[in-house]
């Protein structure tokens, strides 16, 4: 008997834009009651809102294979604010990580343009995994919104993130006398 092949760790998480070929497996992920659960309103997420709002839409792929999406809506321009929504279209792999991953990589992403200073989330308050996930990338608690119209009555969180100013690196440059 040969021995187990030995652990790698977890699979490698990237995010990409996201393509008209993907809106079916959106479709199909969105479909199903365990993934619905947590998406919001009961008729309409917010993915089916971004075809009417400004937003950014990124696919989260684990080892090459799309398993979610990340999205950021709503842009004030002003406020230079927008509002955020994952989902990990496959619930058989929730709690390992990859939303913690894939949230750290947008928001790397988002943290180079001065266009987004604040991300903000909604959550249901039953969603402690997601709360969990959102805590450890720099989520904190701004409120308890008023009770929404989800069917089931439960209550929604209002959690925010602060982005930090892009980093100046040319000007550093020429404080050192290499610009």
């Amino acid at each position: 008997m040969s021995d187990p092949l030995p652990d790698l760790g977890p699979a490698p998480v990237r995010i990409r834009p996201k393509r008209p070929g993907d809106d079916p497996l959106i479709a199909l992920w969105q479909a199903d009651p365990a993934v619905r659960r947590w998406l919001g309103h009961p008729r309409e997420s917010r993915y089916d809102l971004m075809g009417r709002l400004p937003h950014r839409v990124w696919m989260i792929e684990r080892s090459g294979e799309p398993i979610g999406y990340l999205g950021l809506y709503d842009l004030d321009e002003d406020d230079r604010s927008a509002e955020m929504q994952i989902c990990i279209g496959r619930p058989e792999l929730w709690g390992r990580g990859i939303g913690r991953e894939a949230i750290r990589l947008m928001l790397e992403e988002v943290s180079a343009s001065p266009a987004v200073r604040r991300v903000h989330l909604r959550v249901f308050a039953d969603n402690e995994r997601a709360i969990r996930c959102y805590r450890a990338v720099g989520f904190r608690l701004e409120g308890i919104l008023a009770a929404r119209s989800t069917g089931d009555g439960r209550a929604v969180l209002l959690m925010a993130r602060r982005l930090e100013a892009p980093v100046d690196t040319a000007g550093d440059a020429a404080l050192n006398g290499d610009g």
